[in-house]
């Protein structure tokens, strides 16, 4: 197996040079996007998502191993930053859903009252 030869970009924009850093971003954007768009479906999500993942994975670039693909690991974190997303989305729906219950079910009579409220009318 053939090393893989470290991308001179990543390096620069280890170093902190932010016309690396630029070209980097211009670079792996679209494939970002791509993933994101596939496991979010919809257009406005899988933006915001692109953009947050390009900053985590610019943020994590120290931790990537540089004897493996970028791709790869790149995928890997953008597969998991959108599995994170839609984990809390799903969580987020579902609270908003058990507290749409509990007013709704809050506002029904309850029960006891209404049966006293017939006694007294009786």
């Amino acid at each position: 197996m053939n090393p893989i030869p470290f991308d001179p970009i990543l390096a620069r924009v280890l170093a902190g040079d932010a016309d690396a850093f630029d070209a980097w971003y211009r670079r792996e954007f679209p494939a970002v996007h791509r993933i994101c768009f596939g496991m979010l479906v919809d257009p406005a999500r899988a933006d915001e998502a692109a953009r947050d993942a390009m900053v985590h994975l610019h943020d994590r670039l120290r931790s990537y191993d540089a004897s493996r693909r970028f791709s790869t690991w790149r995928n890997a974190v953008v597969m998991n930053l959108c599995r994170d997303r839609m984990r809390r989305e799903r969580a987020r729906e579902q609270i908003e859903l058990d507290a749409a219950e509990s007013m709704r079910l809050s506002t029904l009579p309850d029960p006891h009252d209404a049966a006293a409220a017939n006694e007294v009318v009786e």
